[in-house]
């Protein structure tokens, strides 16, 4: 599917269910996160039990951070992961009217099969 036919399709069904922009621009901020970890902790040469153990925490448990489809993670939890990698968190609060429209960027496989399931349901 080109691009366009892609934004298309993803437009209309937004427009059928509104709440699924939502899910969209969540779904991106998860998987960039989960990016953003895996990519700090691997510029540092630590395997997730190596990092686990700085952190104190099971090495599943950082693969759960480092998954894009997970958000249960606190504050407290990821400030304490990216300070071990040299690292502080920035928070922005961004008015909804000043959103961007949702980036295809960190649209891969996981992403796409996600909503094409919450689009048929």
């Amino acid at each position: 599917m080109k691009k366009n036919n892609f934004d298309s399709y993803i437009k209309e069904k937004i427009q059928k269910k509104p709440y699924l922009k939502i899910e969209l621009e969540n779904a991106g901020q998860a998987i960039h996160i989960a990016q953003q970890l895996y990519d700090l902790r691997r510029s540092k040469g630590l395997t997730q039990k190596q990092f686990a153990k700085l952190i104190g925490m099971s090495q599943p448990n950082v693969a759960r951070l480092e998954s894009g489809d997970y958000k249960s993670y606190s504050l407290r939890t990821l400030n304490k992961a990216v300070r071990v990698l040299g690292s502080n968190i920035e928070i922005k609060i961004i008015p909804i009217n000043k959103i961007h429209k949702p980036s295809f960027i960190f649209c891969d496989l996981f992403i796409l099969a996600y909503f094409l399931q919450k689009l048929h349901s």
